[in-house]
């Protein structure tokens, strides 16, 4: 067995042994609440044992409140956040922008049946990525049926991208990043067919994670981790990469253009919720180059409008 195999090996194994536990500790959970007299029906279609979400998924949903749930002590609910099962399993035919929408009104609407404990700067941050107003009422998670995930899956494209060729004003460092974006696409990696290849894009972060967990920003971590390994912290969370790119002088002035290779940063309600790597751009219109899009790394159009928070760049 080689030395990649071997890791992969055990990383299988990890993630075996956290869903095992999981599963455990949703079976108590659901034994529990259901003798509670306000283990209404709502509750009893959720609460089965599946071991679909760990810490990491919801920490990737938090965005720019991910280092208050830590300030705050969040840590020590982890129990409490695997409890949200299948809040993170959302129909994969949906934009990565509706995932992220989707995902933090579950998240919501299990705080306000106050079975979980979130601090409220984070409940704050959840109504603002689901789009709902102090006080109004969130409709119960639609919980997916098994076998959903993968039925709703879009057919698998088979790219074979070829590389730009390096603009003038591009750095070394991002045109890199774009060399390795381009070849991981080629790769044709999805959740189904490679989910190991994304369990490594995670190994760029400090966080543990189901092949289920939000993966746009590990997957960026992952590429500049490769290309510049000195310039950025690996994270889960596509709002504190944006805000280390402002930390660092990375951001782009919003008048300058971007290029191939630059990072692009997509934002819901004004907070950044997706990301991607820049592959061509033309006037007012560009194709990037997305993990988590929605289920695999694809190749996606965009416009340069307010669906875009900005960009930034890698330096030499």
């Amino acid at each position: 067995m080689s030395p990649e195999e071997a890791k992969l090996t055990r990383q299988k194994l990890a993630i075996e042994t956290r869903l095992k536990r999981a599963d455990q500790r949703l079976a108590r959970a659901q034994f529990e609440f259901q003798k509670s007299k306000d283990a209404a029906s709502g509750w009893r279609g959720l609460l089965t044992p599946t071991g679909a979400v760990l810490v990491a998924a919801t920490l990737g949903l938090a965005g720019t409140a991910v280092g208050k749930w830590t300030d705050n002590g969040i840590e020590s609910k982890k129990q409490q956040t695997a409890i949200v099962l299948k809040a993170s399993e959302v129909s994969p035919s949906l934009s990565a922008q509706e995932q992220e929408r989707v995902r933090a009104s579950n998240l919501l609407w299990f705080a306000q049946a106050k079975y979980l404990e979130l601090s409220s700067d984070v409940v704050a941050e959840l109504r603002k990525q689901a789009g709902v107003k102090e006080g109004q009422t969130v409709a119960p998670p639609t919980i997916l049926p098994a076998g959903a995930l993968s039925a709703d899956v879009p057919p698998r494209p088979n790219y074979n991208l070829s590389l730009p060729a390096k603009p003038a004003q591009q750095t070394n460092a991002a045109y890199k990043l774009l060399q390795l974006a381009v070849g991981e696409i080629n790769k044709n990696v999805d959740r189904q067919n490679t989910p190991e290849r994304i369990m490594e894009y995670w190994s760029a972060t400090s966080y543990p994670a189901t092949i289920t967990s939000p993966w746009s920003a590990a997957f960026i971590s992952w590429l500049v981790k490769q290309a510049a390994p000195k310039q950025m912290e690996g994270s889960p969370s596509v709002a504190e990469l944006w805000l280390q790119a402002g930390k660092h002088q990375l951001v782009l002035h919003p008048d300058e253009k971007p290029l191939p290779g630059d990072i692009v940063v997509f934002r819901a309600g004004g907070t950044a919720n997706h990301v991607g790597v820049v592959y061509a751009i033309e006037g007012n219109d560009f194709t990037s180059i997305e993990g988590n899009a929605p289920n695999g790394i694809r190749q996606h159009a965009h416009k340069l409008d307010a669906s875009i928070l900005g960009f930034f760049r890698l330096k030499d």
